[in-house]
């Protein structure tokens, strides 16, 4: 297996999800679709040069670590998370140095805490730079 499908195989529905209350997102409310869900993805981009590019990083496994403020919004407006590994973790097991500088930036696609997933691993190769109180998880 390639280190892209070990990354997709592990970023599956069935890894990394979401499940939202959908009135949060759309309106009018639809009968019968309470809730918003599906996966949470990482993606490798590798550039013909050699440099490796996260885009987004998937749900981290233990995201009741991110920051209080964090934790208790997605608790209080009844949002579920779940991820069985952290992206981090999949591309080290598939023989990435992810600590030795083998991702050379990470790229958010959006101001939103789901995609953030253990920034800490990347905190110098983020963008936008993890700083500020939302940003310090």
């Amino acid at each position: 297996m390639s280190l892209a499908d070990s990354l997709r195989t592990s970023n599956d529905s069935s890894a990394s999800y979401f499940k939202l209350p959908i009135d949060r997102f759309l309106e009018p409310k639809y009968k019968g679709k309470d809730y918003l869900s599906g996966p949470s993805y990482a993606f490798l981009i590798q550039h013909g040069s050699g440099k490796r590019i996260l885009f987004d990083l998937g749900i981290r496994k233990d995201w009741e670590n991110y920051s209080p403020v964090l934790v208790n919004n997605f608790k209080s407006r009844g949002w579920e998370l779940g991820a069985e590994h952290n992206t981090a973790d999949i591309l080290q097991d598939n023989g990435l140095d992810v600590s030795g500088g083998a991702i050379d930036a990470v790229v958010w696609s959006h101001r939103e805490s789901v995609p953030f997933g253990h920034s800490r691993t990347f905190a110098d190769r983020c963008v936008p730079k993890t700083t500020g109180t939302m940003w310090e998880i």
